[in-house]
């Protein structure tokens, strides 16, 4: 069998078992089986495959067709422009996730004006996909970013050194911002918020294979903001901010929760941001000075 006829056969399998991306996932999954890039499968259709890496692509698309995500076969996931190693303990950052970035970046850069470095804090840093996103943007900043899963912290460590912002970020094991000591000026988290009864209804390339404990956000999907949200005003300085990611029909719910904390709208941020598709993704409120 070539290369060509055996990508050509992934993708057949893979598009009858219903998956849309059928095409690309077949030549991403052949790529990483014969441990190549895009140019040489292209320049060598020709070829024939080896058994040993016939018998590694027939595996790995197995697992596909078990609806495993192809970043959690090959272990990688892009995100805002960067590749991040992800594991089985650590949620597959997705690109909605790019817009709480965003969020947080701008709000960063309006602080940075003000003639200081700045100080960034993540509640549940996962591969480290957001916190690095922001360091690698903002290059004055320094960051502290926790999670309760020693795994977790692993792999955002081995990130956080592949993108050169290790000597930035300090990692540490707690729940939430517990860990957190100093005050910082910039707050970020995409917390679990997932329904705990709609779970079983996700798709199965995120029920079967994301942590669930990052998903799974009670009985109204926000009970991990009810306890972050008057924690993060807490560590929060003056005028400092605070992106969270949410899910749909949670942004009033959360800011009502800001509003409790004693957050409020920043004079020409939006308060609530948008994904590409129109949908609220991202809420942020302000510690006003008291």
């Amino acid at each position: 069998m070539t290369l060509g006829s055996l990508q050509r056969e992934m993708g057949a399998q893979l598009q009858a078992a219903g998956i849309g991306t059928a095409k690309l996932d077949a030549r991403l999954l052949l790529q990483h089986a014969i441990g190549k890039d895009h140019a040489h499968l292209v320049g060598h259709y020709n070829d024939q495959v080896p058994d040993s890496q016939l018998a590694l692509a027939q595996a790995v698309l197995a697992r596909r067709l078990a609806f495993e995500p192809v970043s959690r076969i090959v272990g990688c996931r892009e995100f805002y422009g960067l590749e991040f190693a992800i594991t089985p303990d650590v949620l597959d950052p997705r690109p909605d996730s790019e817009v709480l970035v965003d969020a947080a970046l701008q709000a960063g850069r309006l602080m940075s004006s003000r003639g200081r470095g700045l100080a960034v804090a993540e509640a549940g840093v996962g591969s480290g996909a957001l916190i690095i996103s922001v360091l690698m943007q903002l290059c004055d900043a320094t960051a502290i970013a926790s999670d309760v899963s020693p795994a977790a912290l692993r792999i955002a460590r081995d990130n956080a050194v592949r993108w050169g912002v290790d000597d930035r970020l300090k990692l540490v094991r707690c729940s939430w911002l517990d860990g957190v000591e100093d005050d910082v000026d910039l707050i970020i988290s995409n917390p679990p918020y997932i329904k705990s009864g709609e779970l079983e209804r996700l798709s199965p390339d995120v029920r079967n294979y994301d942590p669930v404990l990052a998903l799974d956000g009670g009985d109204d999907g926000l009970v991990a903001y009810r306890s972050l949200v008057p924690a993060a005003y807490a560590k929060l300085r003056d005028g400092g901010g605070l992106c969270v990611e949410v899910g749909a029909g949670q942004a009033n719910g959360v800011w009502t929760l800001f509003e409790r904390s004693g957050f409020r709208p920043h004079g020409t941020l939006k308060t609530q941001v948008c994904d590409l598709a129109g949908h609220v993704r991202v809420v942020r409120g302000w510690k006003t000075q008291v």
